[in-house]
């Protein structure tokens, strides 16, 4: 059964930091950030200073380029329409394609929740938002600070997002 529990995602960063023996950040950087075209040095929080990022939340950076992240579910995994693929063809499935249903009735495969048909959402602890509707070409960016009590606010942001979307 697929749940979404942050331990998994700080474990998934571990894994990438022994298999690849770079930091996460230095990882991510080379293999989505520089491929994007991101315009704007990103951040990850850290547990202390010299520590583990906390692959669970806390990735930093601006609307843009968190859209051009977003527009990789656009371009079939690459940075640029036939561009040369930054998520394989394999793995873009897996995480376009629903396992289970959890919080707010939502879809939720491989770190990615899909509220409604045909659509991904990238969703941060602190209300960071990537809502991307591949079949139309449109990617929103919403950005917040939201404190964690703000859960449940989530479907009525979400709901306006797809308003967006739907009027681009």
């Amino acid at each position: 059964k697929a749940d979404y529990r942050s331990v998994d995602a700080q474990m998934l960063g571990m894994i990438i930091k022994k298999v690849t023996g770079m930091r996460v950040s230095d990882y991510f950087s080379k293999n989505v950030w520089q491929p994007v075209g991101a315009l704007t040095p990103a951040t990850w929080n850290v547990d202390r200073v010299g520590g583990v990022e906390k692959t669970f939340c806390c990735f930093n950076a601006t609307a843009r380029d968190f859209a051009r992240v977003g527009q990789l579910f656009v371009n079939n995994g690459a940075a640029n329409i036939g561009g040369p693929s930054v998520i394989s063809a394999s793995y873009l499935r897996r995480m376009n394609t629903p396992v289970v249903t959890l919080d707010y009735g939502w879809g939720y495969a491989a770190q990615t929740w899909h509220p409604f048909p045909d659509t991904t959402l990238l969703l941060g602890l602190h209300g960071q938002y990537i809502y991307v509707q591949p079949k139309d070409h449109v990617v929103v960016v919403k950005l917040s600070d939201l404190p964690t009590s703000a859960d449940g606010i989530s479907p009525k942001i979400v709901a306006v997002l797809q308003q967006i979307a739907s009027s681009i």
